[in-house]
């Protein structure tokens, strides 16, 4: 190797480990796309496949509504491990959208709020591993591995740190496997909170704070904006579901009314 007052004649050139990890990436490349195309192939046999479903039995139907919800589920995994890669390559840059997600939402057409719910759940399935893991296994939906990867990408410093622990992780998904996603949900809300009572107080007090409530009359009508916390929220809904009610009583009450006087 000759060297000189710059440096070694090869520095900066690649190594051997650097062109054995260039040429297995390639080729994982290529393997992806091939299995990409077979995907698709299966998914145009399918189409034509079920147009029959009606005439099935409920047993037949319900076999192929479970492995397509499980492979749903798992592409949707796969989709979120490509779709971080090719946001942190920064590629996109280069076309003039103003973020990824406008990039996304620009090249597969689904637009911008669709696009950036994709990188949310990506963002939040590539925080939780192990729930991600799970999904592709079978083991949890992705709804189930959405309700950890949101504690684990916008959770709080506490919380975040807690569920990096892969034992925590596992012994979560372990529960999963028992509960419905909504059940889930307020499973990990309760863990979330014993994990850090302080912070879940910062948070509703954040929330009371960032409520408002604006009603605008105009000739046309009434016009209602705002945001409230969950619970005033609910009484809300509540209250507006009883004037509902009570108006259609009403209006019951008016027209029987009327036809025991004709």
């Amino acid at each position: 190797m000759r060297t000189g007052a710059t440096g070694s004649f090869d520095e900066g050139l690649p190594t051997s480990a650097d062109a054995l990890a260039s040429a297995g990436a390639v080729a994982r490349s290529m393997e992806a796309l091939a299995s990409g195309r077979s995907l698709v192939s299966v998914m145009t046999a399918l189409t034509g496949q079920v147009a029959g479903a009606a005439g099935w039995t409920g047993e037949d139907r319900s076999v192929l509504l479970a492995d397509l919800d499980r492979v749903i589920d798992g592409l949707s995994v796969v989709r979120g491990a490509v779709l971080v890669a090719d946001r942190d390559a920064g590629a996109w840059r280069g076309a003039g959208d103003r973020s990824f997600e406008a990039a996304r939402g620009r090249t597969c057409g689904v637009g911008v709020r669709a696009a950036g719910a994709q990188v949310r759940q990506a963002e939040q399935l590539d925080a939780a591993p192990a729930a991600a893991a799970a999904v592709t296994a079978g083991l949890i939906t992705i709804g189930h591995a959405a309700v950890l990867g949101k504690v684990a990408a916008t959770g709080t410093a506490v919380q975040r740190q807690a569920l990096a622990d892969p034992a925590v992780q596992e012994a979560l998904v372990e529960v999963a496997q028992r509960q419905d996603a909504g059940t889930f949900q307020i499973t990990v809300d309760r863990w979330a909170a014993t994990v850090d009572p302080d912070g879940l107080e910062r948070d509703h007090q954040a929330r009371r704070a960032e409520r408002y409530l604006h009603l605008t009359h105009a000739s046309t009508g009434t016009f209602l904006k705002g945001r409230l916390d969950t619970i005033a929220g609910h009484r809300l809904a509540l209250a507006l579901e009883a004037l509902t009610l009570a108006r259609r009583r009403t209006t019951t009450v008016a027209r029987a009314s009327a036809a025991r006087t004709r």
